[in-house]
C-alpha cells in the first residue's frame, strides 16, 4: 500500500532476503482498480523520493 508507506526502502530488502519478486502494489483505496504491477522505475521513485513523489506525479499526470 504505497499510498499509506511512510517509506519504501524496506521492501527491497525483504524482495532480496526471501528471494521473491515483488509483483504487485496498491496505490490507493478503491481495490481492484488501484492494484497495478510492481515497476520497477516506480519503485525506484518511492525508495528515493518518498511514496508521496509517486502520488504527486500520478496527480499530475492524470492532470
Amino acid at each position: 500500500k504505497l499510498d499509506e508507506a511512510v517509506t519504501t526502502g524496506p521492501i527491497a530488502g525483504l524482495c532480496d532476503r526471501i528471494g521473491l519478486p515483488l509483483s504487485f502494489v496498491t496505490v490507493g483505496q478503491e481495490v481492484p482498480d488501484d492494484i497495478e504491477p510492481a515497476r520497477a522505475d516506480r519503485l525506484a521513485r518511492c525508495v528515493l523520493d518518498g511514496p508521496d513523489a509517486l502520488l504527486r506525479r500520478e496527480d499530475e499526470e492524470n492532470g
